[in-house]
């Protein structure tokens, strides 16, 4: 038996995967960035800079923005458990400090 291969994603295509979901969820559910931004509590800004890769928001905001995208229990998982894995890359800081 082989050794199984691992793929080790770099931080910003972890990034750019989970804001790639996060938009194809949005745009399928048909809520604008306005609409997301005002369920979770963000500026519309925000929501561009996670779509398209350049933050993550941390855990909590993120599973607030799956529930309100309606993703499955699975699809949740992954985004959470990539998110979580660039989490504590980054000693546990919250990208969400300059949302604004």
């Amino acid at each position: 038996m082989g050794t199984p291969s691992t793929t080790v994603l770099t931080r910003r295509e972890v990034a750019n995967r989970i804001g790639g979901i996060l938009r194809d969820r949005r745009i399928a559910q048909g809520y604008s960035k306005k609409a997301v931004a005002e369920a979770v509590g963000v500026s519309v800004r925000y929501v561009g800079l996670v779509e398209t890769g350049q933050r993550v928001p941390g855990p909590s905001m993120l599973a607030q923005w799956c529930t309100l995208l309606g993703s499955d229990v699975g699809s949740t998982f992954s985004i959470m458990t990539m998110a979580m894995s660039l989490y504590w890359q980054t000693g546990g800081e919250d990208s969400n400090s300059d949302e604004s």
